[in-house]
């Protein structure tokens, strides 16, 4: 009896500590912003849902809604930020920032950012959500308002053990106006055949290697698309034809923020060469035009392959020397033909110049390098050329003795960057999936060759909440030292 006399008395709420008088219409409010003008069908948009919020109010009165651990005690319910089937689809794992945590739905998120600021003397606190989607079909998307509920009290308790009750429970809720999208699909008249299906402010490089080969050689031509949403872009370009030249059909590769498309290309003839590139059109959304990147040839440079060794070719008709007999046949009498000697021995000095001719002409081909060879020693004079900035990348992360994520952030950087220039391609292509057979095909042995790409899509995974080691900038200058 006397333990639970104590627990009431300790859990008990005693006298208020206050009463108010509160005007929740005016603690918070709701905001949808959409963009003014129409979209077009495939177009990215972002849709802001802001909240402006009371601080004193929220710190002072506001009690639990739902029962998680939240930053901001409020539900915010918006049924299309899940997408509308055929009209609106939002960004897989893109909603969610680094601002004050609330509900949204059933589930618990991060706003994208707050800011407060002061209003009539009080301090305001807007806090954004927003989400980025892809118009998927043409014609109107109603958007309801988003609604915020919230719950607050007006008079609390303490009890002995210092704790804060609400000794009563109020609801509100503020809505925001609804919204409609114009979505239109992309104009047909006016596009170009070079259209890759991109929407936005496109960018184009190019670049080919090696441009001074011999004729037997391959050489790669790569592009490397940005700036734009390539969400769209499922497809190399078509590549024109190049007199002299044969090309592969290009393979794609995705990186985080841009798309490479390589080709393979075969030298057909020797001379100077000039190299088509692909013409790439986007659309512009804010103008309603398309726009195409036209990039001048790439020249190149393409030598006679070394000339086989030939033998020299006796037939076997040829005229034998003469010699001429009288008398008997008697050795004695025989008369020998005074030229006989003579051609025997410009004969054999003949065959002999041959022999020699024919095997320095196989040492020269045994001494001349190979195509793989000679890329193994292009690639191995990048490293050397880059190797000095690597290394001063790498101290810098010895500054990081806790090792944690920011060092393994900038060994990965470090690293790729290195064997970007070493191996003369994209960052891109480097955290791609084929860097152990890019290694492997630049002449690094097979058995480092696999090591660097695992040590390289570590750092990567890091990035991304991956555990990196701790001596990764030791193990990538180990790995380097046996690459190159």
């Amino acid at each position: 009896m006397t333990s639970v006399l104590i627990a009431a008395l300790c859990f008990a709420p005693v006298a208020p500590i206050a009463a108010a008088q509160i005007d929740a219409a005016d603690a918070a409010s709701v905001t949808l912003s959409v963009p003014s003008r129409p979209l077009w069908v495939g177009e990215l948009v972002e849709l802001n849902v802001v909240l402006d919020l009371d601080v004193a109010f929220f710190e002072t009165w506001s009690v639990p809604l739902v029962q998680r651990e939240l930053d901001l005690q409020v539900l915010l319910g918006a049924p299309w930020f899940e997408g509308i089937e055929g009209l609106l689809v939002p960004l897989d794992g893109e909603l969610g920032g680094s601002g004050p945590s609330l509900a949204l739905g059933g589930s618990v998120v991060r706003a994208d950012r707050s800011q407060d600021r002061e209003v009539d003397g009080r301090l305001r606190r807007s806090v954004t959500v927003a989400r980025h989607f892809r118009a998927e079909g043409a014609g109107a998307v109603d958007l309801t308002g988003p609604i915020l509920r919230f719950a607050y009290a007006t008079e609390f308790g303490e009890s002995f053990l210092g704790g804060r009750q609400p000794l009563d429970h109020f609801e509100a809720f503020a809505q925001a106006q609804a919204a409609t999208l114009a979505v239109r699909d992309l104009p047909e008249q006016g596009r170009p055949p070079s259209f890759i299906g991109v929407l936005g402010d496109l960018t184009v490089q190019a670049g080919a290697s090696p441009r001074d080969l011999t004729l037997g050689e391959k050489l790669e031509l790569r592009l490397t698309l940005g700036g734009a949403d390539l969400g769209g872009f499922t497809s190399p370009p078509h590549l024109p034809s190049s007199a002299g030249l044969r090309a592969s059909d290009g393979t794609l590769t995705r990186g985080a923020t841009q798309v490479e498309v390589v080709y393979t290309i075969e030298p057909l003839r020797e001379g100077a060469l000039d190299l088509a590139v692909p013409q790439v059109s986007s659309f512009d959304p804010v103008a309603g035009v398309y726009r195409t990147v036209a990039l001048d040839p790439i020249p190149i440079v393409v030598r006679a392959a070394p000339a086989s060794g030939t033998a020299l070719d006796l037939e076997s008709g040829a005229d034998e020397p003469a010699s001429t007999a009288a008398g008997s046949g008697d050795d004695s009498d025989t008369v020998r033909n005074p030229g006989l000697l003579g051609g025997i021995a410009a004969l054999a000095l003949a065959i002999a110049a041959a022999g020699l001719w024919a095997l320095r002409r196989r040492g020269a081909r045994a001494m001349a390098p190979t195509e793989v060879q000679v890329r193994a020693q292009r690639t191995r004079e990048r490293a050397r050329a880059a190797r000095g900035e690597l290394d001063r990348a790498l101290q810098l992360t010895e500054g990081h003795a806790d090792r944690d994520e920011s060092a393994s952030a900038m060994v990965g950087s470090a690293l790729i960057e290195f064997l970007a220039r070493a191996l003369d391609c994209s960052v891109a292509a480097v955290v791609g999936p084929d860097l152990d057979l890019r290694l492997r095909s630049a002449g690094v042995a097979a058995a480092t060759s696999g090591r660097l790409a695992a040590l390289v899509d570590e750092l990567v995974a890091a990035r991304f909440g991956g555990v990196a080691r701790d001596e990764a900038a030791e193990l990538a200058r180990i790995l380097v030292d046996e690459a190159f």
